[in-house]
């Protein structure tokens, strides 16, 4: 469960088990794997980070979020994070020892696009998301689009709480 500033592990009473290390202002909500490792994104530097347990760093890698109260990453079969970004869309394999980049669009690291939709995974793999321009704001290159992207990874069955207010249909109800 994110706070300010830091990630809090409960257990199914709500009894605090573990809170992790001090962040700074801005965590997302996590995506979290069969195995309990967290996943969160950062506003700030460094960005997308794994945690297991809460009070254990397992990596950190960028990109950042664009806000951390749009929702975080969306975890799916086979272990593909999907990470919106102030620059991008990435699909990242990720593992306890760090997430290299299945993925990215738009495909050129020289293109920008600010994606701020928490991705939602649909029951065949397609993950949406949207991008915006904040309200004329965004100095680069953007859109104000709902973009969709397939694969066939449906959301992670071993996941407790796979991305944003839970499940794919997004019930509000943990299924573990």
């Amino acid at each position: 469960m994110p706070t300010f500033e830091r990630m809090q592990e409960l257990d199914t009473t709500g009894a605090e088990v573990g809170v992790g290390p001090t962040f700074g202002a801005g965590i997302t909500e996590p995506a979290i794997a069969g195995n309990g490792t967290f996943f969160v994104q950062r506003a700030n530097s460094p960005g997308t980070r794994a945690h297991n347990p809460v009070t254990t760093t397992l990596w950190v890698r960028p990109p950042r979020a664009r806000w951390t109260w749009s929702g975080g990453p969306a975890l799916a079969a086979g272990g593909t994070l999907y990470v919106a970004a102030r620059e991008a869309f990435y699909a990242f394999q990720v593992s306890d020892t760090g997430a290299s980049v299945r993925w990215r669009y738009p495909a050129d690291p020289s293109d920008y696009l600010v994606f701020v939709g928490a991705p939602l995974i649909g029951p065949d793999g397609t993950v949406y998301t949207f991008t915006s321009c904040d309200f004329g704001r965004e100095t680069v290159p953007c859109s104000d689009e709902l973009m969709a992207f397939w694969e066939d990874r449906p959301v992670d069955p071993d996941s407790p709480w796979p991305m944003w207010r839970h499940d794919a249909r997004r019930s509000g109800q943990a299924h573990k």
